[in-house]
């Protein structure tokens, strides 16, 4: 999801978002119902004698659990692109800013580089003195082909549509 707001210097942001967002409780609600039943199936043939099972139960459960973690982690994630008169901003992170770059917006290159294969997704790059950031990594392939277009007109005669865009 992308959005863009102005503000009262003249400047603009897009804010680049997951489409997805994953509610941490109902997930942990899910995971838990979903690992009682394999668990006290392995625990019953544990008695029984048949112990390796609960070995690749256990396996089964942290590998669902890891899966669920990583997901729940990328759908916080958090992009936001600040053309200023002077700069182009990048940052990223989750709750707050993790990574910063910053770029002089007349030297700023907008390149939306399209893979060998249909199945790919094209990659977003800002680039400048020899420095770049891959941006909307998480975006629709329309998404991330709109996106490139208006940072190709807001940045200005560097990112103007050549390249792929």
């Amino acid at each position: 999801m992308v959005a863009m707001e102005h503000d009262s210097q003249g400047g603009c942001y897009f804010v680049l978002r997951p489409d997805f967002v994953v509610n941490w409780r109902l997930t942990m609600t899910v995971y838990a119902i979903t690992m009682t039943m394999p668990i006290g199936l392995a625990l019953g043939l544990t008695l029984l004698g048949f112990w390796p099972v609960l070995l690749f139960v256990g396996i089964a459960v942290a590998v669902l659990g890891w899966a669920l973690y990583a997901s729940a982690r990328r759908s916080q994630e958090c992009e936001v692109i600040e053309v200023r008169a002077e700069s182009v901003e990048v940052r990223k992170g989750r709750r707050k800013p993790e990574r910063e770059w910053i770029f002089p917006r007349h030297w700023t290159e907008v390149k939306l580089r399209r893979s060998g294969h249909d199945w790919y997704p094209s990659v977003l790059v800002l680039r400048s003195g020899g420095r770049e950031v891959s941006v909307g990594g998480f975006l629709q392939e329309e998404e991330r082909v709109r996106l490139a277009r208006a940072l190709a007109r807001t940045i200005g005669p560097m990112g103007a549509p050549g390249e792929g865009v």
